[in-house]
């Protein structure tokens, strides 16, 4: 199976599988014809494939079975394009992997988790999980593994916007290996991908890229004639243009034209390949947006759960403390009687013995609240991720009203249609009372009440301060926050210093969470 796994699947398909009575020998075939099938590429979305070896691993197999059959049922799924379904098989069948000392397997299963989380538009996911990949590749030792898992790490460090972090990885590739080429090229798509790239560097690369042909998408060549145009070559990158012109069309292709038409200031033509990307990237934004609603709830969800599990230890740990009290008070009140009667030495010791039995749990009491207060710096801990990734959202939604805006301004039917969905989702974020406050309920609601608490510790801040604030708390930018309230940028961050100085230098109960949230 390892060594010549095509030999192993020509062997399974020559097998009678109607002489397999045996509920065990036909889970063995499902599970083995199922590896088969994956170690020769050819990707299966039969679950039926699989269902013997679910069907009786999953009831009496050992945890490393049960971890291979999810596994395998987990690329099933990603196969057929079931992504949220191939991240549950995978993820279980990580816990049953957990004491197996085969980091091999751990290093696939990591590696699938991660890919599933990025075809599903789950960035930072997917990043966590190849994390754990390259740590499980690198303790198997093998080098193709190993420049394999660095690769992908890469890449999710590129989709998170890490570029200088993807590119130390990418160096760190085989010069000699199957994936250098493919290095340099993605080297050069993050130098273009950047802030301010270097164009001069990202030619270079794509023309070292370009001695393979093969590993050029036709996207890639469209970012190879927008390297050309950053770097002046107008000429040359107008020419590779035209040679792409009947090649086969893509969404990506389609956002380099209209990168490059916009560069060279053709409007017509950009529009007309933004409107193409568009149609694709709708379908894209939805499913980035469920994600994040996903990712929102999930933590939410896992907070309440562990405030839920706290309040029930502190209650547990109450009533231990109280019982030990009434323990000791029983004994001090039973040792003075005790200690009148000469004859009851016997009795005496027994109590020293429920002392000594008292004491130790005090000691244990003692020990449990230490661990109570460890789980409330936690839960601190979590609330100030959570708020860190909630305001992290709000402000890309942020950038998107920025976006919109631009949009707006554009004189085409199509795109004024496209910015009015986008504008529907933005409604909340406007100055219509009623629209404002169903904007400062969801704060309340997904930040501990914050719009409520700053209303009632500072009654006289005004209407239009409390829209302001409502803005800050969930984490817009100030050019964002100029652009909805048509203001000045220099105005707003003045605004916010004032008002932060203000709220933080008052004596309140709410100070660490307007500390957290008003920056």
């Amino acid at each position: 199976m390892q060594e010549h796994p095509d030999s192993a699947l020509a062997l399974l398909e020559t097998l009678d599988t109607t002489t397999l009575h045996s509920a065990k020998w036909r889970a063995k075939y499902s599970l083995l014809y199922e590896m088969a099938l994956d170690k020769n590429y050819i990707d299966t979305t039969n679950v039926s494939v699989l269902s013997a070896a679910m069907n009786y691993y999953m009831r009496k197999g050992t945890d490393i079975e049960k971890a291979k059959c999810l596994y395998y049922l987990g690329c099933i799924h990603s196969n057929a394009g079931e992504y949220d379904a191939a991240c549950v098989s995978l993820i279980q069948a990580l816990r049953y992997a957990a004491n197996s000392d085969d980091p091999l397997f751990k290093g696939m299963i990591c590696t699938a988790i991660s890919m599933a989380y990025c075809n599903n538009y789950n960035k930072e996911e997917e990043l966590v999980y190849m994390n754990q990949a390259v740590h499980w590749f690198t303790l198997y030792g093998d080098d193709d593994y190993i420049d394999n898992a660095r690769y992908l790490l890469a890449g999710a460090y590129h989709n998170n916007r890490l570029f200088n972090k993807a590119d130390s990885l990418y160096r760190l590739i085989d010069p000699n290996g199957r994936y250098s080429k493919q290095a340099l090229l993605k080297m050069a798509t993050n130098e273009i991908d950047k802030d301010r790239p270097d164009a001069r560097r990202a030619v270079s690369l794509f023309n070292s890229a370009k001695n393979n042909p093969e590993v050029f998408s036709n996207g890639n060549w469209y970012q190879y004639a927008f390297a050309l145009c950053l770097a002046g070559n107008k000429k040359e990158a107008e020419k590779l243009i035209n040679s792409l012109q009947y090649s086969e069309s893509s969404p990506e292709s389609y956002w380099w034209h209209y990168r490059i038409a916009n560069f060279n200031g053709d409007t017509d033509e950009a529009l007309h390949y933004l409107k193409k990307y568009t149609k694709y990237r709708e379908a894209v934004v939805t499913a980035q947006l469920t994600q994040s609603i996903y990712k929102a709830e999930k933590n939410y969800y896992q907070l309440s759960s562990e405030l839920e599990r706290n309040n029930a230890r502190e209650s547990r740990l109450k009533s231990a403390i109280y019982l030990a009290l009434l323990i000791l008070a029983s004994l001090v009140s039973t040792l003075i009687i005790v200690k009148k009667n000469l004859d009851s030495q016997k009795r005496l010791t027994s109590l020293y013995n429920k002392y000594a039995e008292a004491e130790r749990l005090l000691l244990l009491s003692s020990k449990e609240a230490t661990r109570h207060s460890e789980t409330e710096r936690k839960l601190e801990n979590i609330q100030a991720s959570f708020a860190s990734m909630y305001k992290a959202q709000f402000s890309r939604i942020g950038d998107l009203y920025n976006k919109n805006l631009e949009l707006a301004l554009l004189n085409n039917d199509t795109q004024r249609a496209y910015s009015a969905k986008v504008s529907e989702i933005l409604s909340e974020i406007s100055d219509n009372p009623e629209l404002s406050k169903l904007f400062e309920e969801r704060i309340n609601k997904d930040l501990d009440n914050v719009m409520a608490k700053i209303r009632a510790d500072f009654p006289s801040l005004g209407e239009k301060n409390y829209r302001f604030l409502s803005y800050v708390c969930a984490g817009f930018k100030d050019s964002t926050i100029e652009n909805i309230l048509d203001d000045s940028n220099g105005a707003v961050r003045t605004r916010r210093y004032r008002l932060r100085k203000q709220i933080l230098s008052a004596p309140s109960p709410n100070h660490d969470l307007y500390a957290l949230l008003i920056k």
